[in-house]
């Protein structure tokens, strides 16, 4: 049977550490305490874009090194594992405090970057690996899902480079997938998702587990603008002799969305479309597949986030697109680690408190405080706190 994850790591070769090494340095020089701050607009753009590529190659760096255990734990290589994760850490409290211009939807995930970063030192100097390794591949899948957001055609060398020098190609397909994304290789990464949906032992269950229909279409439909390629994917996919009746049936209601999806229509109005696509769902009270209306939630989702791109913080509209993201995110969301739901909610309180929409928001906070117990798989993890009555002062002051 194909196991979910490989226990086969492979060791970093000599010619990708050297590779690292000179994009590490590229990062520093290229980082705010590198560069002088001139205040303007301009240069606060240039400085996150030279944090965020700072950040994907001593991600990927120190990621690399803890794929083999035998050399992350060689205290000969102590030093070297310790700078990339310095480097991590240092480019992540840039973007900390830096990253204010960035996409309002990835505020979220910016919060959390650099405690993520300073644990995986902190445990890594601590001798504690198997902790240290764990929050590597947290931040791993973050990136993945930060980046399968918004459309993107422009080639990123960097990680098509970073890919081909770690042999990444040879690891196990769900174990790279979340490389790819977060390389901003989409293409791979579809290649690689339909790979998976043919490994004869992969079941339900397990695509369930990586979420693997949802990630694939947000990658096809949110940022490669693509309904054809998935429409033959999963019409392949139903070929499997294995597959239940009931994912069967969602698996061509997802078909028959797709064929009746059109994304240059629908950004022609995103907001009225994506209502249109919801209908009456509401915030999901725990982390639910969305099954057979999947496509009509990725979509909406992919709609929202790109007309929120066009508005200001305390739009008439914020409000709603907030809320709207969150009963999609509560919806869609592909990994264990970002729980954005609350978040969204919170947002969709603070941009327009009196609004219809910040008290239907406020209303699902309440109850979902009440209700669901943040469960972390790691002792010592950080999750979102919410201030229930500072919120509900905004609404009823």
């Amino acid at each position: 049977m194909i196991p979910l994850f490989s226990s086969v790591r492979r060791l970093v070769t000599v010619g990708a550490a050297v590779v690292f090494a000179t994009l590490l340095i590229g990062a520093y020089v290229a980082s705010p305490q590198g560069s002088p701050q001139t205040g303007t607009a301009g240069a606060s753009s240039g400085v996150t874009q030279a944090t965020m590529r700072g950040i994907f190659t001593a991600l990927t760096t120190a990621y690399s090194y803890s794929l083999d255990m035998e050399f992350f734990e060689d205290r000969h290589n102590r030093d070297t594992v310790v700078g990339s994760l310095e480097a991590l850490v240092a480019n992540t409290s840039a973007l900390e405090e830096h990253g204010g211009g960035l996409d309002p939807s990835f505020d979220y995930l910016r919060r959390f970057l650099a405690g993520d970063a300073d644990q995986a030192l902190k445990r890594y100097t601590d001798r504690q690996y198997l902790g240290s390794q764990f929050v590597l591949n947290k931040l791993m899948e973050n990136c993945a899902t930060c980046h399968s957001r918004l459309p993107s055609d422009q080639a990123f060398e960097t990680g098509a480079k970073f890919l081909k020098e770690a042999n990444v190609s040879s690891m196990a397909p769900v174990d790279r997938v979340n490389i790819e994304i977060a390389a901003r290789q989409f293409d791979n990464a579809l290649s690689t998702y339909e790979e998976i949906f043919a490994l004869p032992n992969m079941t339900e269950q397990g695509l369930r587990l990586i979420g693997g229909f949802e990630g694939y279409l947000k990658i096809a439909i949110g940022v490669k603008n693509d309904t054809t390629r998935p429409t033959r994917a999963l019409e392949k996919f139903l070929q499997r002799d294995d597959v239940s009746a009931g994912l069967r049936e969602d698996v061509r209601t997802w078909i028959t969305d797709l064929a009746a999806f059109d994304l240059k229509s629908g950004a022609a109005s995103p907001l009225e479309t994506a209502r249109r696509l919801m209908g009456d769902a509401a915030v999901a009270k725990k982390p639910a597949p969305a099954r057979p209306e999947l496509v009509r939630m990725v979509a909406a989702n992919t709609l929202l986030h790109r007309y929120l791109q066009t508005l200001s913080t305390y739009d008439s509209e914020a409000s709603e697109v907030y809320y709207r993201l969150a009963v999609t995110e509560s919806r869609v969301s592909r990994s264990y680690w970002i729980a954005e739901t609350d978040f969204l909610l919170e947002k969709a309180v603070r941009s327009a408190p009196k609004s219809d929409y910040a008290r239907k928001a406020f209303a699902v906070l309440v109850d979902r405080s009440a209700s669901v117990t943040p469960v972390s798989a790691y002792e010592d993890m950080e999750v979102p706190k919410v201030d229930i009555e500072e919120l509900r002062r905004l609404v009823e002051g």
